[in-house]
């Protein structure tokens, strides 16, 4: 699919979460550099990494050296629950700059380029949060697959899902601020010289009014911190999220697919002992698939 734009490229940050899934990882990059030169008139893409093992680390820059397209920033974390380590991969792609969208895809997923492609038509459209109301469910040791989908609108599965910068914004972001006047927020008084951090749009209006000083870094960008999922949780975390999204106005578009036509979109490759949630736990929901008709996903047996 060819897509024309008229005006500058879109900006786009990846960030995901890798923990020791390093065949099925290797096939994520790999994946990753194929859409990343399918969409290079369009968009510029940075894929931000969150570790926390020096066998994923010594992966990514063995493919960033293979692969001249992959631009990799690598961060170590702890290996928290998955909400915390979900929230630092965010953050850490805030951080690396303002970008139009931010797509949280796991180490475990691949899209295919026809899909992508239709994911980036929508952000050519401005639509705030983007994903698929499909998954193909993959067991990494045998090949079976069940393919998933729900059955009511506007909810969309984890796999690979874009947010845009205002989407991050209203929905989950906070900027440091230092009060400059006796304010009350939440019921709590806040004190002159008190550093808190507030909602973006709550921070913007009252430094307009002189209450508070937004704070920045030297560069001139602003302070901030976003919460997307619950610290402690491993599970549930895209309910969760989505909650936090539709509680500041900002819900779900699924890409529009004909997953009888088009096939599946995406893929979920599950692996022994790696996954909060395990093949043969999810692999009921759907229905068998043979994943042999699937030119962009490769068949590999992860027990080598």
């Amino acid at each position: 699919m060819k897509i024309l734009r008229e005006n500058k490229k879109l900006t786009i940050h990846f960030f995901t979460c890798m923990h020791g899934r390093t065949q099925v990882a290797r096939m994520f990059m790999q994946g990753l550099g194929r859409i990343v030169r399918a969409s290079a008139d369009v968009a510029d893409i940075r894929i931000c990494v969150a570790y926390s093992e020096d066998a994923d680390k010594e992966l990514c820059e063995e493919m960033r050296d293979a692969d001249k397209d992959l631009d990799l920033i690598l961060h170590r974390v702890s290996n928290d629950l998955v909400g915390a380590k979900w929230n630092a991969s965010l953050n850490m792609a805030l951080a690396t700059g303002v970008a139009d969208y931010y797509v949280k895809m796991d180490d475990d997923d691949i899209i295919s380029t026809e899909a992508w492609m239709a994911m980036i038509g929508m952000m050519l459209h401005k639509v705030p949060y983007i994903g698929f109301d499909h998954v193909l469910f993959v067991d990494g040791t045998n090949g079976d697959a069940s393919l998933f989908q729900y059955p009511n609108p506007n909810k969309v599965l984890g796999a690979i899902r874009a947010f845009s910068m205002d989407c991050i914004r209203v929905g989950v972001m906070k900027v440091l601020c230092e009060v400059m006047q006796q304010v009350t927020q939440n019921g709590a008084q806040l004190e002159p010289g008190e550093q808190r951090y507030l909602p973006y749009n709550l921070a913007g209006w009252l430094h307009t009014q002189g209450i508070v000083r937004v704070m920045g870094n030297e560069d001139g960008t602003l302070i901030t911190r976003a919460k997307l999922w619950t610290n402690e949780w491993n599970r549930s975390l895209d309910w969760d999220s989505d909650v936090r999204l539709a509680i500041n106005g900002y819900t779900a578009t699924p890409v529009p697919w004909d997953v009888k036509k088009q096939g599946p979109a995406v893929a979920d490759i599950k692996t022994l002992g790696h996954n909060i949630w395990s093949y043969h736990e999810r692999s009921h929901e759907g229905t068998p698939y043979k994943i042999d008709k699937l030119a962009w996903l490769p068949l590999f047996d992860t027990k080598k």
